[in-house]
């Protein structure tokens, strides 16, 4: 049996999105839902009852609690796309790798300015790109750069799976 410390999650916002992490992160042995944050007492208390959270940020105050929880690990942003700047700074300059929802920010001026400060501060920023994570678009990065299918000029790709009954879980 191995030891290790579960990764720590805190999640802003209770939407579907952030429904759709928890349905997932729930799976993982080596992650926990450790906290929620909303203005919205009840939606954080149903998410925390549906996903085990252990800890409820709740009021004005929610965001700024939740970045600064010493039992978080890291920030999921899942709130509208209007408010991921202003809660991604927030939690870099708590020390937080942040894994934002898309789209990252609303203009390019709003990304950069959060990039430079992860960068400042040597946190982890990802935008949840979920489809950047496939071994096989590492192996297509490997071949281009490596010059094997010839000098790429355009790249036109389309995904697309069979989902089945997705019922009230997504």
């Amino acid at each position: 049996m191995s030891s290790f410390t579960p990764l720590r999650w805190g999640i802003i916002g209770c939407g579907s999105i952030a429904n759709r992490l928890g349905n997932d992160v729930v799976r993982l042995e080596d992650h926990q839902l450790q906290a929620i944050a909303s203005r919205d007492a009840s939606k954080a208390e149903a998410y925390a009852e549906k996903f085990g959270v252990l800890t409820q940020h709740t009021g004005p105050d929610a965001y700024t609690n939740v970045v600064n929880d010493p039992d978080v690990d890291i920030i999921y942003i899942a709130t509208p796309h209007n408010f991921h700047k202003e809660q991604a700074l927030m939690a870099i300059a708590a020390g937080k790798p942040v894994l934002c929802e898309k789209p990252f920010t609303v203009n390019t001026a709003e990304a950069e300015v959060v990039i430079a400060a992860a960068r400042e501060k040597g946190t982890f920023l990802m935008e949840g790109v979920w489809s950047r994570c496939f071994p096989v678009w590492r192996k297509v990065m490997e071949l281009i750069g490596a010059g094997e299918i010839g000098h790429a000029r355009m790249l036109y790709s389309d995904f697309g799976y069979r989902a089945g009954n997705l019922g009230d879980d997504h």
